[in-house]
């Protein structure tokens, strides 16, 4: 991907709805490959580049004096002729806004950037400021190819940033335009080693965390890292493969074979009774303050099972000062068995109302604490006649 790609990808993480037209013909020829300031000693020197950016040639017209010339390649011996084009003629002030220079500034005295940011805003600060490829490269340190690329970088994006600031529709902050910034100081892609693995290898990975181990000789119920690893060198997947490639390779295809997770599909999901029961629902829900105003009491209703009944060997320890903060609790205790809660509580009011405790939670059971709370509150039986529409409920 191209620089200005990449950097019109992160105007668009920033403002998603929000275009921006650069001229992109226009950009490119103002992009040479030296861009320096230019020189006034010499009567004409002109610049231009290949249709690929990739090479430049450079043809100098001597007008005055042959001696010029000669000074300009002596202070850069080690360039070729066709290198020795390093004059723009684009004015440095041009170069750089305020706030682009600002931006620069604070990333070169940042304590928690990269030293690469540093030292590449460094380079365009100074390229800013006038100075030419050797006066740079002495000043930080770097090689003459560094300068000519990352002054070639910032002047491919240079029109499409001041465009972006000068927006009026929408001011850009500075911590996103930091960002974007520095997305144009960052690496190109690089494709890295070749991948180990086949994708047909990593596939079979795949498909193999996927099968079920009820049945497995091993005796598990799931996979590990361990055991996919040895099992793909037993099936003759792979010569050989370390558990943790093989935990990254799952991690990438986001499949966890250790972890399960619940699942309940009701019978009328997705029917029409049941979205006519679910808006039902919804709407006494809504209306809930208004019926109780009315006399219709809203009553939701859940249970919770299988609470252990524990009775501690010593009493607690309240909490005390100067001392642990916080309560001291007796760890072993006596289990009397479990409990059932049945429990319901008024929707407007939440206050609860009627709970149940018990051994079991059969249909029975629940069917009684129905009872007992519609016992407790007689006036609700009053109140279906009044609507009709919500007898027919359980």
């Amino acid at each position: 991907m191209k620089l200005i790609d990449r950097v019109k990808d992160k105007i668009k993480k920033i403002f998603p709805k929000k275009k921006f037209d650069v001229d992109l013909k226009q950009s490119a020829e103002a992009a040479t490959l030296t861009s320096l300031p230019s020189i006034t000693s010499i009567d004409k020197v002109t610049c231009y580049s290949s249709s690929t950016n990739d090479q430049v040639a450079a043809s100098v017209s001597i007008v005055k004096n042959q001696i010029l010339v000669q000074e300009i390649l002596e202070e850069v011996p080690e360039v070729s002729r066709s290198e020795a084009i390093a004059v723009p003629t684009a004015s440095c002030i041009d170069i750089l806004t305020t706030t682009q220079k600002q931006v620069l500034e604070r990333i070169c005295h940042s304590r928690s950037d990269e030293q690469r940011f540093v030292e590449r805003s460094r380079i365009i600060l100074a390229y800013g400021s006038g100075k030419n490829v050797s006066q740079i490269a002495k000043e930080i340190g770097v090689d003459r190819k560094t300068v000519r690329k990352w002054c070639n970088r910032w002047n491919e994006v240079k029109m499409l940033l001041r465009k972006l600031e000068d927006d009026d529709d929408k001011k850009i902050s500075e911590q996103a335009y930091r960002k974007i910034i520095t997305e144009v100081l960052s690496d190109e892609y690089r494709s890295g080693a070749p991948p180990t693995f086949s994708p047909e290898q990593v596939t079979s990975l795949y498909a193999m965390a996927c099968e079920v181990l009820d049945a497995s000789p091993e005796g598990v119920s799931h996979w590990t890292h361990k055991m996919l690893a040895d099992q793909m060198v037993k099936r003759g997947i792979v010569k050989s493969i370390a558990p943790s490639t093989v935990g990254r390779l799952l991690c990438e295809a986001d499949l966890k074979p250790h972890k399960s997770r619940y699942w309940l599909n009701s019978p009328e999901h997705g029917t029409d009774s049941f979205q006519v029961s679910a808006e039902a629902i919804c709407d006494i829900y809504k209306n809930a303050a208004a019926l109780h105003q009315q006399g219709v009491h809203i009553i939701s209703v859940d249970e919770k099972t299988g609470i252990q009944a524990l009775e501690r060997l010593n009493p607690t320890h309240a909490m005390e000062p100067n001392a642990q903060g916080s309560e001291r609790r007796e760890h072993s205790y006596d289990r009397h068995g479990t409990l059932t809660l049945i429990a319901n509580f008024e929707v407007t009011t939440g206050q609860v109302i009627q709970p149940t405790i018990g051994e079991t939670r059969t249909e029975e059971d629940f069917v009684k604490h129905i009872a007992n709370t519609i016992d407790i509150d007689l006036p609700i039986r009053y109140s279906q006649n009044d609507y009709p529409e919500f007898s027919s409920w359980p």
